[in-house]
């Protein structure tokens, strides 16, 4: 499990992104500790789960680039809980944008829209 920037290290986390990208995760991650929204990174379905395990999770973020499957994500949420979900991936993987439609993401973007709308996005998952 990565651990969150060090501003919001002793901070629980309230959404994840999960991501292989250590570099755009940490942007990510970056700009939400900047607004004061804790939100850690996870590289793995198995670190996803340790996260929802451990807190409080509002909302989860998807990396389509991260090869994992929309719909084992999906399967991996508490069902006792509503989170918000959220895909991203390249605008020219349509399938993959597809396929987190099909398993019930409740937003699903090009990776240049979610980029655009980083913050009212990170302020959105995290409420």
């Amino acid at each position: 499990m990565l651990s969150l920037s060090p501003p919001m290290a002793n901070v629980a986390p309230v959404a994840v992104i999960v991501t292989r990208d250590l570099f755009f995760g940490g942007q990510v991650t970056g700009t939400a500790a900047k607004h004061g929204w804790p939100i850690a990174m996870a590289m793995s379905l198995d670190a996803l789960r340790d996260h929802l395990a451990a807190g409080k999770i509002r909302g989860v973020i998807l990396d389509l680039a991260s090869d994992l499957s929309p719909a084992d994500v999906i399967a991996a949420l508490p069902t006792d809980a509503p989170l918000k979900t959220l895909a991203f991936g390249p605008h020219v993987h349509t399938a993959n944008l597809q396929a987190a439609r099909d398993a019930g993401f409740q937003d699903v973007m090009p990776r240049s829209r979610f980029s655009a709308e980083l913050v009212s996005l990170l302020e959105w998952v995290t409420r």
